[in-house]
């Protein structure tokens, strides 16, 4: 942590919880900043071959956490820090998978259900369709076809999160060796999660592992892959499992900016005092290809009646 960085009285609350948390933090509220200095704080107490468990949605956002949390020199000792998938992957279904399937294939690799042979779709529902996803239910539905895809050397992408629950509850090497190695499980952009995700998340909370769920209920956006907010609410609602933080302050807009996204979720929120107003409306008429017309000219007069200037990315 910087040394001219102030945490505020909620950040330090839950930084300094040694219980199982749930996060919900508005945006530009330092939700980040709080997993990173909760990790920094609990891993030297680890011994060298253990470490926590750090998900975050995508490539970028891990690479990022993961180097905030290695700062300085800091030793991150055995922690895995990437997506969901890349977790489920690397660290459950390939080293333990053929354990339940019965095989054992040399080389298994991970494909999307648009790039597999129509011959292995037959008998599986059409996943290419928006709003169709498999859950943790599917999976005696589908076993065979789990196994004739691992046994013709990969997995199916969608069906990566339900594999991994079914690994885990049924390999007990599996769960002596995610108990050994790792003490903590931190999952960011917890209103993103899946079924099978949520799952799984209180599947190594009930191993044993200390849990820690940031999220932002108002930025759920991957309803159409089965994502859902209501999986960080039903972690608030177990009381006697989870200590819930709000952490509501965004220190990365201006109160008008913060009024005005407030206001669309809720027409009887409390007002910020600002002095000014920054959220400004303006109607365009024609179809969507006029309105791309009017921004192109637009957005460059804005900019220079603010004083802003556009730098290009090419």
């Amino acid at each position: 942590m910087s040394k001219n960085f102030i945490l505020s009285d909620t950040q330090l609350k839950a930084i300094n919880s040694d219980k199982n948390i749930v996060v919900t933090a508005c945006p530009g509220s330092g939700k980040t900043t709080i997993m990173v200095e909760k990790i920094r704080k609990e891993i030297p107490a680890l011994k060298s071959f253990q470490g926590i468990i750090g998900i975050t949605f995508t490539v970028k956002s891990s690479n990022e956490l993961k180097e905030r949390c290695s700062k300085d020199g800091f030793n991150l000792k055995s922690s895995f820090f990437g997506t969901i998938d890349h977790f489920c992957l690397s660290e459950i279904v390939y080293p333990f998978a053929n354990r339940i399937f019965g095989s054992e294939v040399n080389e298994v690799e991970c494909k999307k259900y648009a790039d597999i042979d129509d011959s292995f779709k037959h008998y599986l529902p059409n996943l290419d369709d928006s709003g169709i996803n498999l859950t943790t239910a599917d999976y005696e539905k589908y076993y065979n076809e789990f196994i004739k895809h691992y046994q013709n050397g990969f997995v199916l992408l969608e069906a990566v999160g339900i594999i991994a629950n079914h690994t885990v509850n049924n390999s007990l090497s599996c769960r002596r060796y995610i108990k050994a190695r790792y003490s903590s499980l931190y999952v960011d952009e917890y209103q993103d999660s899946s079924e099978p995700q949520h799952q799984l998340f209180l599947t190594l909370l009930y191993l044993g592992l200390k849990a820690t769920a940031v999220g932002d209920i108002q930025q759920s956006i991957y309803a159409w892959r089965g994502s859902s907010s209501k999986y960080i609410l039903e972690l608030i609602q177990l009381n006697e499992n989870f200590e819930h933080h709000i952490v509501n302050v965004n220190y990365r807009c201006h109160p008008s900016i913060i009024n005005y996204a407030n206001r669309l979720f809720s027409s009887k929120c409390e007002l910020l005092h600002t002095e000014n107003i920054r959220v400004f409306r303006r109607c365009f008429d024609g179809t969507q290809l006029d309105l791309v017309v009017h921004l192109n000219d637009f957005i460059p007069k804005v900019a220079k009646h603010f004083g802003i200037t556009i730098v290009s990315s090419q």
